[in-house]
């Protein structure tokens, strides 16, 4: 009779355990609020097709210049400073730019180079660029190509985003192994082929300011954002919507990918705060020629907070979260830098968390 009891419990336990490793998919139809918001162009003599903003600086990430790929100004006067990350094959050069994010920890920018599966360091406060030679940062072979968002957990833990794995996260040791494999693709479909895999499952990540061990993930062909805590094995929440966004798989007759005329686009950005999640969206048919034009809020648990509808066509943001500003770049515009400021009723919002 006790074995029974014991036996019934671990099966009830296990079933317990379950349930709270599966958490309902929350579907996003609408926000409680929609505030429409007024962006003001700052005139940066660059073409910009991204950014950081630190305390002091603006780095800006040129793609198209032939010499060098950033570009730091002043965040204060706007005046240009120095560019860093010359392209070419020799020390210090980077022959191809994938992921890059900004350390605070050494005031230095980190820039992934899918050309020899390796990291730059640029500290910003001194002239002569370093390339860090460390193995740490580093990937493991087979993930070069395919490494598409990259963050910094700590002095022993790197978090990676690969588009064409079944998982949606990966965590890398020192020793460049993967030790965990977090959350699963819910689109992912074995007979896909790599290219049109890596494409269509694009993601991007973003990690808690404070809370390193908390990771907010979009999908940039899906309506879909998720957030696990890595520490603890665990969904923290996944929204769907408002679209409810789904592709139909076709190839062009070189192989590669061919949307749909119906395809929409979906999260394009993010940027956090220790209260909101900041994901810039689209939702307009990936043929329209159509960038983002709203930006999605919501609080670290998934609940939508507000939806800010912008005044013009947005591919990036980042916030300066102590001047309460949103920075974005539109492509449509000869002043492709634009800073809003963030809404009073949504920095007078507490989070529900």
């Amino acid at each position: 009779m006790k074995t029974k009891v014991l036996i019934s419990f671990f099966i009830l336990l296990l079933l317990f355990q379950k349930c709270k490793e599966k958490k309902k998919v929350n579907t996003v139809k609408k926000f409680p609020s929609e505030i429409n918001i007024k962006g003001k162009g700052i005139d940066i003599p660059l073409q910009i097709g991204d950014l950081i903003v630190t305390d002091s600086l603006f780095i800006f990430f040129n793609p198209w210049n032939k010499h060098h790929l950033f570009y730091i100004f002043n965040k204060n006067d706007h005046k240009f400073i120095k560019p860093i990350g010359k392209r070419g094959k020799g020390p210090n050069e980077i022959i191809r730019p994938g992921n890059f994010i900004f350390s605070k920890t050494n005031n230095s920018l980190i820039v992934f180079d899918h050309g020899d599966n390796n990291f730059h360091q640029f500290t910003i406060n001194k002239e002569n660029e370093t390339t860090n030679k460390d193995n740490y940062l580093k990937f493991p072979n087979k993930y070069n190509e395919i490494v598409f968002e990259m963050n910094i957990i700590d002095s022993t833990r790197r978090v990676i985003s690969c588009g064409i794995d079944k998982s949606i996260l990966k965590i890398i040791d020192k020793k460049n192994k993967v030790t965990k494999e977090i959350g699963v693709n819910p689109y992912y479909q074995e007979n896909i082929k790599r290219f049109t895999a890596a494409d269509l499952f694009w993601r991007k990540i973003e990690t808690h300011p404070t809370k390193k061990e908390i990771i907010v993930v979009i999908f940039l062909n899906y309506d879909r954002i998720m957030a696990f805590d890595i520490n603890k094995d665990s969904l923290i929440f996944d929204n769907v919507g408002p679209d409810f966004i789904e592709h139909k798989i076709e190839y062009y007759s070189t192989g590669a990918y061919k949307p749909s005329e119906k395809s929409k686009e979906g999260y394009f950005d993010i940027a956090v705060s220790n209260s909101f999640i900041y994901a810039l969206y689209s939702g307009y048919k990936e043929k329209s020629g159509k960038y983002p034009d709203q930006i999605f809020v919501f609080n670290w648990e998934g609940k939508p907070v507000a939806k800010l509808n912008l005044d013009r066509e947005i591919w990036a943001i980042e916030l300066d979260n102590k001047k309460k500003l949103i920075y974005g770049i539109t492509p449509k515009s000869m002043k492709p830098l634009v800073r809003y400021e963030i809404p009073l009723t949504l920095i007078n919002t507490k989070p529900d968390i």
